[in-house]
This record gives structure tokens, C-alpha cells and sequence, in this order.
């Protein structure tokens, strides 16, 4: 259909025309195809109706004059390379029950300098926001587990990335070989792991955990979520960095930091010692999910340290001599 001029596009499914500048949406449409509207050059805008649910992959890729994509709270998947190479998109409000932000999503959007991450986001995968160059700052809610060690490589804009607070742990997954270490996002933050590591809190119990230390058995610990099989017992070595909050993660399980660690099997130097000192008074307790004390829950466990045993009886001796002789 031609409107002034202006080709109008119905859109059913499919692929799309290359030339068409405006674009509807069939009411039976409930997804938009791979790569639908692929090199659509001439679309300055588009508003998806609330009967859409799923974006697959590519489907806007290469739109270079889309300046503003409107999408509804119906949409719950956004397939990778989903808007890459649309330079000229300069802001995007994601759906609000959307989860993840897969690899490329907004790979070479140059111009886009605002984007508000929902809290329903649980993981952003590798290269989302590659070459974002007018991003200035980014805020990651504490629904982010996981994260790609590239998510931000080359956004030379960007001056800031916020992790929240209430953020239990956020783990950063490495490039797909192993042996590459990460890429810089821009010269003044250099790697996402120097990001996080720039923001921890000396007056709060955060830690950031090297991939040398990190193992199924520390993931198991800690009781983390399996998201996106990130945290497979298979896949656990993929694991770049992991930040830990265990103040907060003793506060979304109504525990002391001292038994979610020690539980864990988490050593003096990786942290317990510095839990210890800002909660020493949880060493006379008892933990109120296993009924344990802090020197048990550091015995139990296949990770168990001697080494967090002896130092929590040495200098706490009071807390066995209720078990002697039983």
C-alpha cells in the first residue's frame, strides 16, 4: 500500500520489501520473523503492537535510519543481533519482562546514548551493546546474575557503570576461548572486571573472586541460580570473575554473612575473616536454616578449610565447650 508517496508495508510474517518506510502489524502476528526487516533502510520508526511477544534474531538488523522503535510490555524474547547496525536508534525503553539481552542485541547502534535495563533482566550475554559509542553510563539492576566479559567493548563514551547496592553477585562470563582475556571498554574504565573491582565498598562485605578460586563447588556454596546454564557444573570454568555481596546475599535469606559464607566453604582470605570481624557476634549463634554454628558449617562441605576451623575455634574457643563430651 502507497500512502503519499510513502510505501506501507503489511506485515505477516516473513521478510519484508528492503524499500518500504512505514510498517503495520497484522493482528494474527504474534512474532517477528528472522531477519524480517533486514536492511529496511528507509524506516525511521516503528511501533510494535501489544500482540507481539517475540523479536527473533536479526530482525532489524542493519536499519540504519531507525531513529525510535516503540516496544510493547507483550514482549517477553528479543532474539540476538536484534536491532545491530541500526545507528541511528538514539534511545530504547526494553519490555519489562524481558530476561535476557542476548549476544549483539544492540551491536553498532551508535547513536544510542540511553538505555534503562528492567529489573526483570537476569543475564546480558557477550558484545550486547559492542561499539555503543554515545552510551555515557549504565545502571545494571540486582536482577543481573550474569554478565559477558565484552558486553561494553569499545563504548568509548561511556564513563560509568553502576552496579547496584542490593546486587547479591553478578558473575562475568569470559570470551568463548578461555585463553582471551577480556577487551576493553574504553581507556578511562578499562575491562568490565576493572569496573566491578573499582566499585567495591571497603565498609561492606564485597568481594570479587578470581577464576582460579572459582569452582562448582564455591557455586553450589553459595547457592546461586543456574541462569542461562552459565553456572553449569560443565561450563563453571567459563566463569571470569564473581562478585559477591554477602551482606546481601545474608539479607535475601534471613541468615547472617557469617553462616551463608562459611556454609559456602569460603577460606579466612577469600572473605571470612573480614565477615567475621563486622559480625563477630553471630559466632555465639546458631545458623536458623540448619541449626549449625559458623565452625560447623565451615567443616562440613567437600571444599571444607582446616584453616577456617582452626582460626574460628582458636580465637573463639567458648563456642565448642557445649559439645565437649557430647
Amino acid at each position: 500500500m502507497t500512502t503519499n508517496g510513502n510505501v506501507t508495508f503489511t506485515y505477516c510474517g516473513g521478510t519484508a520489501p528492503t524499500d518500504i518506510r512505514n510498517v503495520v502489524f497484522a493482528d494474527d502476528v504474534t512474532s517477528i520473523s528472522y531477519s524480517a526487516f533486514d536492511s529496511c533502510q528507509f524506516l525511521t520508526a516503528v511501533s510494535i503492537p501489544s500482540h507481539i511477544t517475540c523479536i527473533e534474531n536479526n530482525a532489524f538488523v542493519g536499519c540504519r535510519s531507525l531513529e525510535s522503535i516503540t516496544l510493547p510490555a507483550s514482549i517477553t524474547k528479543i532474539g540476538f543481533d536484534a536491532f545491530a547496525y541500526c545507528r541511528n536508534l538514539n534511545a530504547i525503553a526494553m519490555p519489562p519482562n524481558v530476561t535476557s539481552i542476548v549476544f549483539g542485541t544492540f551491536c553498532y547502534c551508535t547513536s544510542l546514548a540511553t538505555i534503562e535495563i528492567p529489573p526483570s533482566v537476569t543475564y546480558i550475554g557477550d558484545g550486547a551493546f559492542h561499539q555503543c559509542e554515545a552510551l555515557t553510563n549504565i545502571i545494571l539492576p540486582p536482577s543481573v546474575m550474569t554478565i559477558g566479559a565484552d558486553v561494553f567493548y569499545n563504548c568509548e563514551s561511556l564513563t560509568s557503570i553502576t552496579l547496584s547496592p542490593n546486587t547479591p553477585y553478578l558473575a562475568v562470563i569470559e570470551r568463548e576461548s578461555e585463553y582471551d582475556p577480556p577487551l576493553q571498554i574504553n581507556e578511562n574504565i578499562g575491562t568490565i572486571v576493572d569496573a566491578i573491582n573499582n566499585q567495591l565498598r571497603p565498609s561492606k562485605n564485597e568481594f570479587l573472586y578470581s577464576k582460579n578460586i572459582i569452582s562448582s563447588v564455591f557455586i553450589h556454596g553459595l547457592g546461586l541460580q543456574y541462569n542461562d546454564c552459565k553456572f553449569q557444573e560443565n561450563k563453571t570454568k567459563r566463569i571470569l570473575a564473581l562478585y559477591v555481596n554477602w551482606d546481601q546475599l545474608a539479607n535475601d535469606t534471613n541468615r547472617s554473612p557469617l553462616f551463608v559464607a562459611a556454609e559456602a566453604n569460603i577460606g579466612m582470605s577469600q572473605g571470612l575473616n573480614s565477615i567475621l570481624q563486622g559480625d563477630g557476634a553471630a559466632i555465639e549463634n546458631t545458623d536458623p536454616v540448619t541449626g549449625m554454628e559458623a565452625f560447623m558449617l565451615a567443616a562440613i562441605g567437600s571444599n571444607s578449610k582446616l584453616e577456617s576451623i582452626y582460626v574460628l575455634l582458636e580465637n573463639h574457643p567458648g563456642v565448642i565447650i557445649p559439645h565437649v563430651g557430647v
